[in-house]
């Protein structure tokens, strides 16, 4: 293991809840996290990569995933008595990583944004005007139940520019990029981590404290956007997040609409 992952080790508070499964690399960090869940691997038990070789986000598109650089990881949950939606819980994430993002470089605060990392709607986590990561909920039902869920994180950390795929370069960065300094992925995963854990456990009481930070941080909230569904595009402003985890759009003629799962693209 790497050792800025085995610095994980360290944060004994931050990780005590966890079941830590590492391997070297993997196809794809959530697909052996599934794989552990159809074996019965307890509730919070968190797959830890170096790297990917089939690694992939939204709607199956591949994830660059290369070795000692960056953070892979899934975390398998089974939700008792779940009564709010997965793309609650991929909001979820994505503020824990913004906010462990920002606070690694003494920015903002969980309640304010003024940071250069924010949660884009649906899964995406950018740092200003490019991708840095993203969020992959994925849903497991059995005999129309909720089994299990996996929920990936895919970071950008340590990864140089030159080492960006051509296609890529100009819309990714990283850590290292952005603040020319190496970041210890272990420390980096605890925080996450620990903001997780928080920001998940408020969901069994009530989302609006979530929706409140997570639409506080993101630049998706108030801002032009053409939404991009199955059906054809959509083009108004993103006016709010709704208790689902949805994207509140208010078209022109003021028709709101609510997306539930969609590309969208800001206008400015």
């Amino acid at each position: 293991m790497p050792s800025d992952l085995r610095s994980l080790a360290a944060f004994q508070e931050e990780i005590k809840d966890f079941r830590i499964v590492f391997c070297e690399s993997t196809a794809s960090t959530n697909r052996l996290a599934k794989e552990l869940a159809e074996e019965g691997y307890p509730d919070k038990t968190l797959v830890i990569a170096d790297s990917q070789y089939k690694g992939r986000g939204r709607r199956g598109r591949p994830w660059f995933s290369p070795g000692n650089s960056n953070i892979y990881m899934s975390l398998l949950l089974r939700p008792r008595g779940l009564d709010f939606t997965p793309q609650l819980i991929t909001l979820s994430a994505s503020l824990a990583v913004v906010t462990a993002l920002n606070g690694l470089i003494s920015f903002g605060s969980p309640d304010t944004a003024g940071g250069p990392a924010w949660p884009k709607w649906p899964n995406d986590i950018y740092w200003d005007r490019k991708k840095i990561g993203g969020v992959l909920t994925e849903a497991a039902f059995r005999m129309n139940s909720l089994s299990f869920l996996i929920l990936g994180i895919g970071l950008n950390v340590n990864m140089d520019e030159t080492a960006f795929p051509g296609d890529l370069a100009g819309k990714i960065t990283s850590i290292k990029a952005e603040t020319g300094k190496s970041s210890d992925r272990g420390e980096l995963i605890s925080e996450i981590l620990r903001h997780f854990t928080n920001f998940y456990g408020d969901l069994f009481v009530s989302s609006s404290r979530l929706i409140r930070l997570w639409s506080g941080l993101s630049r998706t909230v108030n801002s032009p956007v053409r939404v991009l569904t199955a059906k054809g595009e959509i083009s108004g402003v993103a006016v709010g997040i709704d208790g689902r985890g949805f994207l509140r759009v208010r078209k022109e003629g003021a028709e709101e609409v609510l997306i539930n799962s969609a590309d969208i693209e800001h206008l400015l």
